[in-house]
């Protein structure tokens, strides 16, 4: 969407596990830069990487990760988040990339039995 924040849509009807890699670049223009990058899914937070380490100088690269099962038929909305302090953000914005993980298939499980007499 801008420097700032890209929005992105996971089609309906998907199933199952994904990671979410996200990425913000900035170059610094003062002593004290800062950087700060949030993954929402479906309205909440599911990652959010704060980088408090001020530089001086060069580009500066902040990585934030999110694991997930989805299980919907309806579509799931993600938004990555960048914000910095006293620094030029990358004018394409923030990066992501969705990508499917393996998985058993398995949504939850626990031990039921009967108690020993």
């Amino acid at each position: 969407m801008n420097a700032a924040r890209r929005d992105c849509t996971i089609p309906p009807h998907t199933f199952g596990q994904y990671r979410i890699v996200a990425t913000g670049k900035s170059t610094p223009y003062g002593g004290r830069a800062r950087q700060q990058l949030t993954i929402i899914v479906a309205n909440r937070n599911c990652a959010q990487v704060i980088d408090v380490r001020p530089w001086a100088d060069g580009q500066r690269t902040i990585t934030a990760v999110c694991e997930l099962a989805i299980l919907s038929d309806a579509p799931v909305f993600v938004s990555i988040v960048y914000a910095d302090v006293d620094a030029l953000k990358e004018v394409t914005g923030p990066a992501v990339v969705i990508e499917p993980v393996a998985w058993s298939g398995v949504l939850g499980m626990r031990d039921a039995s009967p108690p020993i007499r």
